[in-house]
């Protein structure tokens, strides 16, 4: 019953008999309507390649080179396994610590000739060298491997491009080569969907960047400015000590009728800085969290 739930999109197991086949009923319909779709997609798909000339022949030597990528990656790694076991075992015959180069080319063992073939190095042999013929022979299945690779990836490339701009008009083909121009190609070249998607990325992340910094250029002005604010009102403090030592020596010359002249400067410096003094908390407060 459990491989039928998973086909049912209901509870098929807890279901009376005549539920299940209600449901059952239900679920083949669902499928055959899903499968139904899924026919006409492929048929408009294909009625679309065969539209554009030369497209399904294109498509299919894709296919062929997509699979050849994969089947040149599956001789890749058993490759690199035999040349560590090959150096392994010669390193254990000869009492040695010899090690693989990225071009297949072992110290004082294995070179390259004339023609960029790997061959032993002169007076090296089986003899003089245990198993140094079995760590030839894998190093150079695995370059064999390693080229074959990069051979499978360059024919998918070329053939992605192919089926990329099978299709493109003149006027398509003249507004890639421009965004391409733009994006420091050479010349004519058409750019990919990935290089596309890649530059898209990088301008998205320099804007940004761009705003961070425009950002960070308020933040700094605002700063200035409240700077400058906080200043003002410590020198109304100033004003408010300097009105407060006049009252004093007014009150001392009060005698000679001079008090009359000092006090309501002294109310105004006084109303002055009770106007001050929440500004000043406000600014201090926000050059704070500036900082």
């Amino acid at each position: 019953m459990a491989a039928v739930d998973d086909l049912v999109a209901l509870d098929y197991t807890g279901a009376s008999t005549n539920v299940r086949a209600a449901l059952l009923m239900d679920q083949k319909d669902a499928n055959a309507k899903d499968l139904k779709t899924a026919q006409e997609n492929l048929t408009h798909a294909q009625a679309d390649v065969a539209a554009v000339s030369g497209l399904t022949q294109a498509v299919s030597n894709l296919t062929a080179a997509q699979d050849n990528t994969v089947a040149a990656e599956a001789y890749v790694t058993p490759a690199q396994a035999n040349v560590a076991g090959a150096a392994a075992a010669y390193n254990v015959l000869n009492k040695a610590t010899v090690s693989v180069g990225e071009d297949g080319t072992v110290a004082g063992l294995i070179v390259l000739n004339d023609n960029g073939d790997l061959v032993l190095a002169k007076g090296v042999t089986e003899t003089t060298n245990k198993g140094v013929t079995e760590l030839l022979n894998a190093s150079i299945a695995k370059e064999a491997a390693d080229s074959g690779l990069v051979n499978a990836q360059d024919a998918e490339v070329a053939a992605q491009k192919v089926v990329n701009e099978l299709d493109l008009t003149d006027t398509a083909k003249a507004d890639l080569q421009a965004v391409g121009a733009k994006m420091g190609l050479a010349d004519g070249a058409l750019p990919t969907a990935a290089q596309i998607d890649s530059e898209i990325a990088r301008l998205d992340k320099l804007v940004e960047t761009t705003k961070a910094t425009a950002d960070l250029t308020d933040v700094v002005a605002l700063a200035a400015d409240a700077t400058a604010a906080a200043t003002d009102a410590d020198a109304a403090d100033a004003a408010l000590t300097d009105a407060v030592a006049l009252r004093a020596d007014a009150t001392a010359a009060a005698m000679y009728g001079l008090a009359p002249t000092f006090n309501p400067l002294l109310n105004t410096a006084t109303r002055l800085h009770l106007c001050i003094r929440p500004i000043r908390g406000s600014l201090h407060r926000l050059l704070a969290n500036i900082g």
